[in-house]
């Protein structure tokens, strides 16, 4: 099963002046479900709405006497980060212009990221809103990232993994609602559950695993373990399969072993498969992103 390609729409800005527009001097995308785009907004009254992604904004001119009407007494500044959630909606008076980098990301991306890394269920990620925050280290990673959709810049799609993966982890460690740690919810997988079916799966990744197989080793039917992995996963058990598979033929894809060796280590019936999927997630065949490291 092909994880879903996350795009993104940029119809996030509803200025009170039309003739004022908000509008976009720069969309880039470097990797799949992730956006960037450079706004510049002139002096207007602004409503904001995005339903599809979060939205992490740094200001990099103007904003100095710019402020969301219901935070008044918080203006931005070049370097200052928003964060709006997925579904955020607010209201902002722009009074100069202001230029600024939006990157997009969606809900469930930041969820598999937090599954994988920080062993939770993903129903405690859930990102607080930040109006003018002060986040030096943010603020770096953002740069970085944003240089690296510079085409000139471009040279791995290492680089700009490793970047946002940073982004992520930061926003999780500093920015989510709920304490990661004693915090208890009902429904789900177990935490002792959710540990044992990672490490199955990461240890037997080259194998043709089934929901049973997976389900039996903590003593659940196949129908209720799919449900209940999804709820803690963020996302159907051949979904996550498919993506730990392709995580496994990037690590891979660094040594010098022929395209069918990789398909087999990693548990792909067939090279065409594992090129398939794997150009639905980062949106490179195997060969162009060997090519690129």
């Amino acid at each position: 099963m092909a994880a879903e390609i996350q795009t993104f729409s940029n119809a996030a800005f509803q200025p009170d002046d039309a003739e004022t527009n908000a509008q976009v001097r720069d969309n880039i995308s470097i990797q799949s479900n992730f956006d960037v785009a450079r706004w510049n907004v002139d002096k207007n009254n602004i409503s904001y709405l995005k339903d599809d992604s979060h939205t992490l904004s740094m200001y990099l001119y103007g904003g100095q006497t710019s402020y969301r009407n219901d935070q008044n007494s918080q203006k931005g500044a070049p370097g200052k980060i928003c964060l709006m959630p997925q579904g955020h909606e607010s209201s902002w008076c722009i009074n100069g212009e202001i230029d600024f980098i939006h990157l997009y990301f969606s809900d469930a991306t930041l969820k598999q990221y937090a599954a994988s890394t920080f062993d939770v269920d993903v129903r405690l990620i859930e990102l607080r809103d930040l109006t003018y925050q002060e986040d030096h280290k943010l603020q770096v990673l953002f740069r970085r990232y944003f240089s690296l959709c510079d085409a000139a810049l471009f040279r791995s799609p290492l680089f700009a993994e490793e970047t946002i993966n940073e982004v992520m982890h930061h926003l999780i460690q500093n920015y989510n609602g709920f304490r990661l740690c004693n915090t208890t919810i009902k429904g789900g997988l177990s935490a002792q559950h959710l540990r044992k079916i990672r490490n199955i799966i990461e240890e037997r990744i080259a194998e043709k695993l089934s929901i049973e197989q997976l389900a039996q080793t903590i003593n659940l039917s196949p129908f209720h373990f799919a449900r209940m992995f999804k709820v803690s996963f963020g996302e159907s058990p051949a979904a996550y399969v498919t993506r730990k598979r392709i995580e496994a033929v990037k690590t891979h894809l660094k040594s010098n072993l022929p395209l069918v060796e990789i398909s087999a280590l990693t548990g792909f019936s067939q090279q065409s498969h594992m090129s398939t999927h794997f150009k639905s997630i980062t949106g490179l065949t195997p060969g162009a992103y060997r090519q690129l490291l």
